[in-house]
C-alpha cells in the first residue's frame, strides 16, 4: 500500500510538459497518418488478393464470420489507448527486412496460384506495417489485436474431409454402443431403418472454424495467465468436434425413432443450429466458470501520467511508409513480369494415351462422369476395354498455370455430388512409366456401384501425386525456368462388390500404358511450335500491313 501511494505521489509531483504532450501528439498524428496511407495503398496494390477474400466471405457460408473480425479487432485497440498515449512511436527497422520477405511470400502465392499464401502475405503486411510505423512496444500492447486480423483469411476448408471422416466413425461408434447395427461405407452409414451420408456440411467446420475465432477472444478477455488461456483455446478446438459428433448422432437417432419423421430436411438444419448454439453457450460457461479478476487499474493509471521522450521528428514515419509501399510494390511488380498468357487461337494437340495389347481403346465413356478441373486449356475423355472390363481416362492439360487454373486448386473435383457422391479416400502403389509411384484415389458411390478413381499430376516434367509437392514444382518453373505446361491425370473404373477389384485393375491398366511423360513433353513441344508459328504469321502480318501503309502515302506524296 505504502509502496503504491509513494508511485503515486511520485508521478503527481512530475507534472506533464506541455511542450511534450504536444510534440509527441504530433508524432502519434503523423504515425497514424502513416499507418492510414499505408493501409491504402497496400490495399490497392493487392486489391485482387483482398477482393478474393471478400468474396469468399459472402459466398461461403464457413467465413461469414470474418466480418466481425476487423471491428472487432479495432475496438480492442480502441479500449487500450489509455495504455498507449504516453508511448512515442518510433519506426522498427526490422519491420522492412521482414516486409521484403512477406512481399516475396505473396509472389510466391501469385505464381504458385495458392490464394491462401497471398492472403496470409496480404493481412502479414497490414500487421507488419502497423509494428514498423508506431514500434516493438507500442506493438506489444496491441499485440492480440493485430493477431486477431489473421482471422480474416478464409482458411480452414481442408480440414471438410478429415472431419467428414472423424463424424463418421464417432457416430457409428455411438449406434454400437446404444446397440443399434450400423454398417459404415466411407461416408455412408448403413442401419435397418434407412442410410445417411455424413455430407460436407455434417463435417461441422463452419462451427469449429467460429468457435476457435470465439475462443481466442475469450482468452484473451478473460484469462490473464497462459495455461488459462491455453487451456480455453483447447476447449474451444474439442468441444466443437466432440459437439458436432453428437449432434450428427441425434439426428441418425431421431430420424431411427421416428421412421424419418423428424430430423429430416428442414428439420435437420433447425435441430442442429439449436444443438450448436447450446454448445457455444456451455463453452462460455465452462469459461467463466474459472475466469480470473481483471488487474488492479491503480498502478497502470498511475503509468499513462508518464510521457516518453520523442525527437518530434514526423520524417520517420513518413519515410516507414513510402519504404513500405516501395517494398509492396516490388513484390507485385515480380508478380506482373512472371505473368504468361497463352498466344490466341492456339490450338494444343492432346493426343489419348497408348495402352498395350489387349486392351483398346472404345468410344463407349462411361455416362454420368464428368471431372472439373477448373480453368484447364484443353480436357480429355478416354476409354479402354479388355473382355468385359473398361478403364476411362482423363487428362486436363494446362499450358501454363495461373490463378484459378491449376492442377491442384481447392474447387477440382472427380465427383459432382449429385450422381456421384465421395466415400474414400486414399495413397496407392502404381506402377508409371515403368517405375513404381504413389498415387492419389478417391472412391466414390452412385445407386448400386461404385467407382475408383486414381490420380496424379504431371508439373515441370515430373510426376507427383503430392499437391505440395506439385505447387512447389510450380514456383520453381515459373521463378526459375523450367517446364510450363502441366497436367492432372485420372484413370478409372466401376466395382459392384469390394474396391479393391478396382484397384486390382487399374494397377494392372497403369501398367501397360505406354509412356505418358512422354506423350505430355512432347504435346508441350507442339505447343511451343504452334504458339512461335502464331507469334511470326502475327508479326508477318503487321510488317505487310505497314509495307502497304507506306506505299499508299507514297502514292499520296506523287
Amino acid at each position: 500500500m505504502l509502496e503504491s501511494k509513494l508511485d503515486i505521489e511520485a508521478v503527481q509531483a512530475a507534472a506533464p510538459d506541455p511542450e511534450a504532450e504536444a510534440a509527441l501528439r504530433r508524432q502519434w498524428q503523423w504515425s497514424l497518418g502513416a499507418i492510414f496511407v499505408s493501409w491504402v495503398g497496400l490495399i490497392l496494390l493487392f486489391f485482387e488478393t483482398g477482393q478474393s477474400m471478400v468474396e469468399t466471405w459472402l459466398s461461403s457460408t464457413l467465413f461469414g464470420h470474418c466480418f466481425l473480425i476487423p471491428p472487432v479487432s479495432a475496438y480492442l485497440v480502441w479500449i487500450r489507448r489509455k495504455r498507449l498515449s504516453g508511448l512515442a512511436p518510433r519506426v522498427a527497422k526490422l519491420g522492412f527486412p521482414i516486409l521484403a520477405v512477406l512481399a516475396f511470400g505473396s509472389l510466391v502465392g501469385a505464381v504458385s496460384g495458392t490464394q491462401a499464401v497471398q492472403q496470409l502475405a496480404f493481412v502479414s503486411m497490414l500487421v507488419v506495417s502497423v509494428i514498423t510505423i508506431l514500434g516493438w512496444r507500442i506493438a506489444w500492447r496491441i499485440a492480440f489485436p493485430l493477431f486477431f486480423l489473421f482471422f480474416t483469411i478464409p482458411f480452414g476448408e481442408f480440414a471438410i474431409a478429415p472431419l467428414q471422416d472423424v463424424t463418421a466413425v464417432f457416430v457409428v461408434y455411438m449406434l454400437q454402443l446404444v446397440g443399434i447395427p450400423v454398417y459404415l461405407d466411407g461416408l455412408f452409414i448403413h442401419i435397418p431403418s434407412g442410410s445417411f451420408e455424413v455430407a460436407e456440411a455434417c463435417a461441422g467446420v463452419r462451427f469449429l472454424i467460429s468457435t476457435i475465432a470465439l475462443g481466442f477472444i475469450g482468452a484473451n478477455q478473460m484469462y490473464r495467465s497462459t495455461k488459462r488461456r491455453l487451456a480455453f483455446i483447447a476447449l474451444s478446438f474439442t468441444i466443437p468436434i466432440i459437439a458436432n459428433g453428437f449432434r450428427a448422432f441425434g439426428i441418425v437417432m431421431l430420424a431411427h425413432l421416428s421412421d424419418f419423421t423428424v430430423a429430416v430436411g428442414a428439420d435437420h438444419l433447425t435441430y442442429g443450429f439449436i444443438f450448436l448454439s447450446f454448445v457455444t453457450i456451455l463453452l462460455l460457461a465452462i469459461g467463466f466458470s474459472f475466469r480470473e479478476a481483471a488487474p488492479s487499474n491503480r498502478r497502470r493509471a498511475a503509468a499513462q501520467g508518464i510521457l516518453e521522450t520523442t525527437d518530434g521528428s514526423v520524417a520517420m514515419p513518413v519515410l516507414a511508409s513510402v519504404a513500405i509501399l516501395a517494398i509492396a510494390v516490388s513484390g507485385e511488380a515480380g508478380q506482373r513480369l512472371t505473368e504468361y498468357q497463352i498466344a490466341e487461337d492456339t490450338m494444343i494437340p492432346l493426343r489419348p494415351i497408348a495402352v498395350s495389347a489387349p486392351w483398346e481403346q472404345v468410344d463407349v465413356a462411361t455416362p454420368n462422369w464428368n471431372p472439373s478441373f477448373v480453368g484447364a486449356d484443353v480436357e480429355l475423355y478416354s476409354s479402354y476395354r479388355r473382355d468385359e472390363q473398361q478403364v476411362d481416362v482423363y487428362l486436363a492439360f494446362y499450358a501454363s498455370q495461373r490463378q484459378d487454373a491449376e492442377v491442384v486448386n481447392s474447387n477440382n473435383r472427380f465427383e459432382d455430388g449429385v450422381f456421384w457422391d465421395r466415400a474414400g479416400s486414399g495413397t496407392y502403389q502404381a506402377t508409371i512409366d515403368g517405375e513404381a509411384r504413389k498415387v492419389k484415389y478417391v472412391r466414390m458411390l452412385t445407386h448400386r456401384r461404385g467407382r475408383v478413381v486414381w490420380y496424379w499430376y504431371w508439373v515441370d516434367g515430373r510426376f507427383t501425386s503430392n499437391p505440395y509437392v506439385a505447387k512447389l514444382l510450380q514456383v520453381k518453373a515459373r521463378l526459375l525456368g523450367g517446364v510450363r505446361s502441366a497436367a492432372a491425370i485420372a484413370v478409372a473404373t466401376d466395382y459392384t462388390d469390394a474396391p479393391v477389384d478396382a484397384h486390382d485393375l487399374l494397377r494392372e491398366f497403369t501398367s501397360q500404358m505406354e509412356s505418358v511423360s512422354a506423350l505430355l513433353q512432347q504435346t508441350d513441344a507442339d505447343l511451343m511450335q504452334a504458339e512461335k508459328a502464331i507469334i511470326n504469321s502475327t508479326s508477318t502480318s503487321r510488317q505487310s500491313a505497314g509495307n502497304l501503309k507506306d506505299e499508299r502515302n507514297l502514292d499520296g506524296d506523287q
